[in-house]
């Protein structure tokens, strides 16, 4: 697959993600701790904590799962 191809692709699913933003108000994040995916309700303000690990925190330590990417981070692959 070429670095375009892929692009296209990654494009693809960030786009279904921020649909689900959108539509139901869940954003798709990982835990700035273990890095384990977690699904958090945009309406609650309150800090985040990971099922998994059990790290509690504001939300900008847990970063989107899907962001974009330029075409060169896909030619470094």
């Amino acid at each position: 697959m070429t670095p375009t191809e892929q692009k296209e692709k990654w494009d693809a699913q960030v786009l279904m993600a921020e649909r689900i933003v959108n539509e139901l108000g869940i954003n798709i994040v990982t835990c700035g701790d273990c890095g384990h995916v977690l699904l958090h309700g945009m309406d609650n303000c309150d800090d985040i904590e990971c099922p998994h690990c059990g790290f509690r925190s504001e939300a900008c330590d847990f970063p989107d799962f899907f962001h974009e990417r330029s075409l060169e981070d896909f030619k470094n692959l």
